[in-house]
């Protein structure tokens, strides 16, 4: 009886965008309702979760980015499953503060275990760079998180935290069929006999995985449109993790009607739904003109969609719900096209037998904006208000826009290290 064949590695990325939207999705929703509403936490603790998740990518982002490149980049990416979805079941288990904590860190570990990882693995598989399969697996995530979202308002109606618990072990049964499915022909791990010498002479692994990480760094520094990736993400981080933890915090406060965590689940869905929809033909868009981002047009799009989250972060300052309503869509849309803008400018760079390290520095860079920013932002929202992080934040993206412009136009093609 013929064997049936294994999905293509394109099929299996697209189907991991949409997996990673809709189990974030589907937890999201019912965890930040649960946090804001039900157990009302201030914009200081909520901050803090967030400073423990990303605090963890920061501290594991670069190990684990290593692991992928001298071990395995497959069982990386399934292992990382396997963690997100034991995080998301911990998380919800009590409403005992330190407990979400110990969840954001397993998350956290669990995200960088696939963070690099996955785009690398597909890159390798497919034998060259294709920007096309970024912006797919991009848009496929947005297709996730409406279908998670509408998933988890028809759960939370149950019990906020069952739906968090079910999209936990959705994601452990997930990583199963990516075990099952997922090839791994163009990678070599360092165990095999081609590199049993690199490995003697370097000593032991961990040894190997150190030059690993410092070529990575090396190339990450070198090449002038990395640089200023890695600053240009910190900066954006800095305000995204304040928007994401305050975001719903700062509607309630501007007028949401009170609501209880069931019905509160099922309004907030209907406008997350709103904003997926509205980021769709943006994506689209960017994904049709793939070809046209080169270096300096990558610059010119990514300081424009900073420009553009920096008016909708303003807005949310404002007084009115109908105005912050707008400048939260109007944030979500951009920052959602804009990761696979930067992800597909850094894949360029990036060399093979590194992509994966290289790729973790960017989203190092990520953690630790969202970790040290976010701290320093949710204890100015703690201090002040929330209305004056938001502006705050709105002028850092401004810079950060312009920089990007500037800088990013005027750097030079990569070059080897």
């Amino acid at each position: 009886m013929r064997a049936l064949s294994r999905p293509r590695p394109k099929s299996i990325y697209t189907a991991m965008g949409f997996a990673q939207g809709f189990f974030f999705g589907c937890w999201a929703l019912a965890g930040v309702v649960w946090w804001v509403v039900d157990l009302e936490l201030s914009p200081l603790r909520l901050i803090l979760l967030g400073t423990f998740l990303e605090g963890t990518v920061w501290l594991a982002e670069s190990p684990t980015g290593v692991v992928a490149d001298v071990f395995s980049r497959k069982w990386s990416v399934v292992l990382s499953w396997v963690m997100i979805g034991g995080g998301m079941i911990v998380g919800p288990a009590t409403d005992l503060f330190v407990v979400m904590l110990v969840a954001q860190v397993i998350w956290g570990v669990g995200f960088t275990f696939q963070s690099g990882a996955d785009t690398a693995w597909v890159t390798d598989e497919l034998g060259y760079e294709d920007d096309r399969i970024i912006f797919r697996h991009a848009i496929a995530r947005v297709f996730g998180v409406i279908v998670g979202v509408v998933v988890a308002m028809a759960a939370s109606q149950w019990s906020l935290r069952g739906a968090m618990i079910l999209a936990g072990m959705g994601s452990i049964v997930f990583a199963g069929g990516l075990a099952a499915t997922m090839t791994e022909k163009n990678f070599q791990p360092i165990e095999s006999d081609k590199d049993r010498s690199i490995l003697s002479r370097a000593g032991s692994t961990w040894a190997v995985m150190a030059r690993t990480w410092r070529q990575g760094l090396s190339v990450t520094m070198s090449i002038p449109v990395l640089r200023l990736l890695a600053v240009a993400t910190f900066v954006a981080a800095t305000v995204d993790e304040m928007v994401d933890r305050l975001d719903m915090k700062r509607v309630i406060e501007v007028g949401f009607p009170d609501q209880d965590g069931e019905t509160a689940a099922f309004f907030f869905g209907i406008i997350w739904i709103v904003m997926s929809l509205a980021t769709l033909p943006v994506m689209l868009a960017f994904n049709r003109d793939r070809e046209n981002l080169s270096d300096r047009w990558s610059a010119i799009a990514l300081s424009g969609l900073l420009a553009s989250s920096a008016v909708g972060v303003a807005m949310m300052a404002g007084p009115a719900l109908a105005v912050a309503l707008i400048g939260w869509t109007l944030r979500d849309v951009v920052r959602e096209v804009a990761m696979p803008v930067a992800t597909a400018w850094t894949n360029r760079q990036a060399p093979s037998d590194i992509r994966a390290t290289v790729l973790s520095f960017q989203s190092q860079s990520v953690a630790f904006g969202q970790m040290a920013g976010g701290l320093a932002m949710g204890a100015l929202a703690q201090a002040t208000s929330l209305a004056a992080a938001f502006i705050v934040g709105a002028g850092l993206l401004t810079v950060t826009s312009i920089s990007v412009a500037f800088f990013g136009t005027r750097t030079g093609p990569a070059h080897a290290v």
